[in-house]
């Protein structure tokens, strides 16, 4: 005899600060926010935790661009200012 698949989780209300939590600390936040939120509402955690994971690709792409457009822009005026090859 086949096994019945489980019953579907009810979902709770999630309060729409919790989502501060992966904006602001990446991917730390979404595991945090995950772990705590998990059992209340499953498909809002894992959305917090991808949203942590691709937040924190994104602010690590923009500070690499930020950075690389900084160099690029003033490396050499800085080298000439400075007088050193």
């Amino acid at each position: 005899m086949r096994e019945l698949p489980p019953p579907p989780v009810p979902s709770e209300r999630i309060s729409g600060w919790w989502w501060l939590l992966p904006f602001f600390l990446t991917w730390i936040g979404g595991l945090i926010a995950y772990i705590v939120i998990k059992d209340r509402n499953p498909k809002t955690a894992r959305r917090m935790l991808i949203f942590g994971l691709v937040w924190g690709f994104v602010a690590v792409a923009v500070y690499f661009l930020f950075f690389f457009l900084l160099v690029w822009t003033f490396g050499n005026s800085f080298q000439t200012f400075t007088g050193q090859p």
